[in-house]
């Protein structure tokens, strides 16, 4: 997911990881970034049924860890949102469409 600073995309996930039983992970926090992101994703699909990484642009090495875990966990479901939205879309690094088999779902404007 995408879209500008303030529309809502935060909101709208938090909704979401609570009716469909996924656990939200703001990357942006900085209490998540004291933590290992590997135990934490893997006590997170022990758990839930999928997760949700909002400004997953934080977190270093990001694609490498969400290639990781959506190959190991196939059945699990993965959102990440971005508000700068060439991290998800277009190179550098590992654009989304690379590390998955489909492109991100929609924007919110």
């Amino acid at each position: 997911m995408t879209g500008a600073r303030g529309a809502g995309k935060t909101t709208f996930l938090l909704l979401m990881a609570e009716k469909r039983g996924y656990f939200y992970i703001p990357a942006d926090d900085p209490l998540i970034l004291d933590v290992s992101f590997y135990d934490l994703m893997e006590k997170v699909l022990t758990d839930y049924k999928g997760v949700i990484l909002d400004e997953v642009h934080f977190l270093k090495g990001w694609s490498k860890f969400v290639k990781t875990f959506y190959d190991a966990y196939p059945n699990k479901t993965f959102w990440l949102s971005d508000s700068s939205s060439i991290v998800l879309t277009k190179k550098p690094g590992r654009p989304i469409q690379e590390i998955c088999d489909h492109k991100p779902s929609f924007d919110v404007f």
